[in-house]
């Protein structure tokens, strides 16, 4: 499966290798609301069925793959450097492009998203890819955590859904959900950073805030909470964390994101 890449993606391409970024902890998310509510966060709107799109070509080649590095950060978070190349990074965005971004939504089971541009209003476009997990699979297989719960690990997700940020795009604190597919559940998120040419764009794990703190104007669990860290690994590196921790894809100031995420299934 071939495809040209619209003018949009040329423009923020070829992406640049850098170094991960730093990570940081103790400060409130910069520009974050503070909200109740009554804020628009907490509307009901329309819902809507993920439309996948059957993607044969396995992007990734299997001739001289990169050698993937663990990196360490918290209980339940790590960073997998070198998951993909830069070529095979724009090679992913160029088929995105090609097939047309839709809105994220807001995954409430089965297939079934919410819109609510309040707390998401990024761009996606989701892919079935078995190709593509076998070959990923085979390359982090031996750097992901082998059980989580005393669940064995069984393999990578061949949903991929990737996602475009512009200007003004993020997704609020979050957990995300634990999915039965084929082969056992979703455990934890595999999000790999396509690119480098943006600002802002981390992603951020957040404290919890104590339980009696959590009631009251301003109080929901979700919000206002304190950083504990931020993570943003070079072009074709990921973060992969468990589903659920609290986190947030942070506004992009600059640029464009392009990121893609799959998950990991451990037994059922």
């Amino acid at each position: 499966m071939r495809a040209t890449a619209s003018a949009r993606s040329r423009a923020a391409w070829p992406p640049f290798r850098g170094a991960a970024r730093p990570v940081y902890d103790g400060a409130m998310a910069k520009g974050a609301p503070t909200r109740s509510r009554e804020h628009a966060s907490f509307r009901r709107e329309a819902t809507f069925r993920a439309q996948a799109h059957a993607l044969a070509d396995p992007i990734v080649d299997d001739d001289a793959p990169p050698r993937v590095r663990r990196e360490e950060v918290a209980v339940g978070v790590y960073v997998l450097h070198d998951v993909m190349t830069p070529r095979e990074c724009r090679r992913l965005v160029e088929v995105a492009e090609e097939t047309g971004f839709t809105h994220a939504g807001l995954a409430i089971g089965d297939d079934t998203y919410r819109v609510n541009l309040a707390v998401r209003n990024n761009l996606r476009v989701v892919f079935d890819a078995p190709a593509l997990a076998g070959r990923l699979w085979a390359r982090i297989r031996d750097r992901v955590d082998p059980r989580h719960e005393g669940r064995p690990v069984r393999g990578l997700n061949d949903r991929f859904r990737v996602y475009r940020y512009e200007v003004g795009m993020r997704f609020f604190p979050h957990v995300d959900v634990r999915m039965q597919v084929p082969g056992g559940e979703t455990r934890a998120s595999l999000v790999i950073f396509l690119g480098d040419r943006f600002e802002g764009g981390e992603t951020r794990f957040f404290e919890l805030k104590d339980r009696r703190a959590r009631r009251g104007e301003g109080r929901g669990r979700k919000f206002d909470n304190r950083v504990r860290f931020a993570l943003r690994p070079g072009i074709g590196g990921a973060v992969v964390f468990d589903h659920l921790l609290l986190h947030e894809g942070a506004e992009v100031t600059a640029g464009v994101k392009y990121a893609v995420r799959s998950d990991l299934i451990y037994a059922p």
